[in-house]
């Protein structure tokens, strides 16, 4: 179980570190393509670790946060532990630095030997897409499956006292599978128990034409599965479910760290059309202070109000996207133009008419 010490992710300021651009999956619908067949690593260590120091004796930063959550990601973060190990051992007495890992859970061993000194301030986030989905989409680079190591991984973090998550993902093309894969994770919750969740991201990187009649059989489907799961368990496998519109905050509370050094408004930034845009800077500016200074005024504008009468209960449409779809001028209405994904629309609004019929059975 984490410390009961830690402090709330909303206090931390995050910092992504790209570790390395190779991995060992060829997982099919993968937005990084072709880059992860090339090892580009991270090796900026003392700038970091210099950034590091400046944050914790700056007054700015110490009345707005009261640590750091470093993240390790790819890539496949864990197929360079050295570096890895590196930071983890740098900071694993420090009472202010926190850890977080996004990783296709390919060994426990490999995350074991690096995390098993700071399993009280690390969170795992294990890329797991359900049985069936997980076997035809996240494949081993010679073809083979991935999903009996991936699972295997998941039981033996839980079994072992870390705080882990699932992350699934599915295609437009593939939500036909969702309900066996909420199935395949129901079976790892009957055996885990409350620590799993069935947190899934419809891919939003490429446009679809969406049918709107398939897409609310498909959450019907898994409306069914969580009202019995509800009545027996008193909250929802699905996290769709718990519902909360979002508005991304992420840019004003962390940034992203390439592996070549240049810093980012998120991971998701590196993959962007639009890259070029969205680096900020790099990790060896000497004023790398004043620009996470200036990245948080910027995006702490007031929430933008929500669309006038949507149905939608959750709402996650990724600000890189709409960076690159919406025609508004200026970056901040580009970044945040919610007119701009007719698709991901269609795909909210027909969960949010599952979801309000849901609800409704449940309040009865």
């Amino acid at each position: 179980m984490r410390d009961k010490n830690v402090v709330e992710a909303d206090h931390l300021f995050s910092i992504d570190i790209t570790v390395t651009s190779g991995c060992n999956f060829k997982c099919r619908y993968c937005v990084e393509g072709d880059s992860c067949d090339t090892d580009v690593s991270f090796s900026n260590f003392d700038e970091l670790y210099t950034t590091i120091e400046k944050m914790f004796v700056d007054e700015w930063f110490n009345s707005n946060f009261e640590g750091i959550k470093i993240g390790f990601w790819g890539g496949e973060p864990t197929i360079r532990p050295d570096i890895i190990k590196a930071v983890v051992d740098k900071y694993k007495d420090d009472k202010r630095i926190y850890f977080f890992v996004f990783t296709n859970g390919h060994s426990y061993e490999v995350l074991d030997s690096i995390f098993h000194e700071v399993k009280h301030k690390i969170t795992i986030q294990v890329s797991y897409d359900g049985d069936a989905l997980n076997r035809k989409n996240r494949i081993y680079r010679d073809g083979s499956s991935t999903t009996g190591e991936v699972k295997r991984c998941i039981y033996s973090l839980f079994e072992n006292g870390y705080t882990t998550n699932i992350k699934s993902t599915a295609t437009y093309d593939d939500m036909s599978m969702m309900c066996d894969s909420w199935d395949d994770i129901k079976l790892i919750y009957d055996d885990l128990g409350k620590g799993i969740k069935y947190a899934i991201t419809i891919d939003y990187s490429k446009a679809y034409d969406m049918d709107a009649c398939h897409i609310r059989s498909v959450f019907t489907g898994i409306a069914k599965r969580e009202l019995k799961f509800y009545k027996e368990h008193g909250h929802h496998l699905f996290t769709w479910f718990d519902g909360g519109k979002t508005k991304c905050t992420y840019m004003k509370s962390g940034f992203s760290l390439d592996a070549n050094g240049e810093l980012l408004y998120c991971h998701g930034c590196m993959y962007s059309c639009h890259r070029e845009d969205l680096v900020f800077g790099h990790i060896q500016d000497a004023d790398i202070l004043d620009k996470i200074k200036a990245n948080y005024e910027f995006f702490n504008a007031p929430v933008i109000p929500e669309c006038d009468e949507c149905l939608a209960k959750m709402c996650l449409t990724c600000n890189v996207q709409k960076h690159i779809n919406s025609s508004k001028e200026g970056f901040y209405d580009r970044w945040y133009d919610l007119t701009c994904q007719k698709d991901q629309c269609t795909l909210f609004k027909e969960f949010g008419k599952v979801y309000l019929a849901l609800e409704d059975i449940l309040r009865r």
